[in-house]
């Protein structure tokens, strides 16, 4: 099992800012303590799964598909946005760290000369890895949350789309 420390300065704050970003770029801004509720249950909800991936011989990224479905669970009941948008988020959020981890965290490994398994046996190390992991997201976090930047506005999309469904307004 991964330490605590790991939970608290890493998985709470990699959920949020995936959250943030995630729903920020398709348009929907969650509410401050909707974002809290969503990273704690996921940030929890990945520091149990990935203990569990390191004590079973669960198959290598299985966590990651859990993962991704507890966050369109907590996406559309928490921050209350539709099943599709819930979807798309979780796998935007879930692309953008792929990338990350891609750009980042793989190289950053190399240069270091450590193999994922040492990663995670030092916990303060695997803080200060995920957090070189999650700087793009940070970056992204603070430019959608200063200009608004929103990369497809779906919230306008289905909002638009229900409003020339609704039967109640025909016009005379």
């Amino acid at each position: 099992m991964e330490g605590l420390q790991t939970l608290f300065f890493y998985h709470f704050e990699e959920s949020f800012l995936l959250a943030y970003c995630s729903l920020a770029l398709l348009g929907y801004r969650a509410s401050l303590p909707r974002l809290a509720v969503i990273s704690v249950i996921s940030g929890f909800g990945a520091y149990l799964l990935r203990g569990l991936y390191l004590s079973t011989d669960l198959p290598f990224g299985s966590h990651s598909l859990l993962l991704f479905l507890l966050l369109v669970l907590l996406y559309h009941f928490v921050a209350q946005v539709e099943w599709g948008i819930a979807v798309m988020a979780s796998l935007l959020g879930f692309l953008l760290l792929s990338l990350s981890v891609i750009a980042l965290g793989f190289p950053a490994l190399a240069l270091l000369k450590l193999d994922f398994g040492e990663l995670l046996e030092d916990p303060w190390m695997h803080i200060a890895l995920g957090w070189l992991v999650d700087f793009p997201l940070i970056v992204l976090a603070f430019l959608c949350w200063l200009t608004g930047f929103c990369f497809l506005d779906l919230r306008k999309a289905v909002d638009g789309a229900l409003e020339a469904e609704d039967p109640g307004e025909s016009k005379r």
